[in-house]
C-alpha cells in the first residue's frame, strides 16, 4: 500500500476514534479527579482514592494515545503537501501508525 493510501486510512481511523471516544468528557473527568485529589482529603479512604487514581490513569493514557495519533496524522498530512517525496520514504512508519 502506498503512503497516501496509508495516510488516508490513518485519517479514517482517527475520525472513527474521535467519533467513538468522548475526548472532552474524558478530559473533564481527568481534571475533576485532579481537583478532587488536590482539594480534598480523598486519601482518608484508600480504596476510593485508589479507584479514582486507576480511573484517572486509564483515561489519561487513552487521551495521550489519541493525542499522539492526532499529532502524527497531522504531521504526515503536512509532509504529504510540503515534502511528498519524503512521505513515500516514511511509508513504513505510517503503516506502523495505522497498526497501533
Amino acid at each position: 500500500m502506498n503512503a497516501i493510501k496509508l495516510l488516508e486510512s490513518c485519517r479514517e481511523k482517527l475520525n472513527s476514534l474521535q467519533e467513538m471516544i468522548p475526548l472532552d468528557t474524558h478530559q473533564r473527568r481527568v481534571d475533576e479527579i485532579d481537583h478532587l485529589v488536590n482539594a480534598s482529603n480523598i486519601w482518608a479512604d484508600p480504596k476510593k482514592a485508589t479507584s479514582l487514581m486507576k480511573e484517572r490513569q486509564k483515561l489519561f493514557d487513552l487521551l495521550v494515545k489519541v493525542k499522539y495519533f492526532q499529532d502524527q496524522v497531522s504531521f504526515y498530512e503536512e509532509c504529504s503537501v510540503s515534502l511528498p517525496e519524503e512521505l513515500e520514504i516514511n511509508s513504513s512508519a505510517i503503516g506502523n501508525l495505522l497498526q497501533d
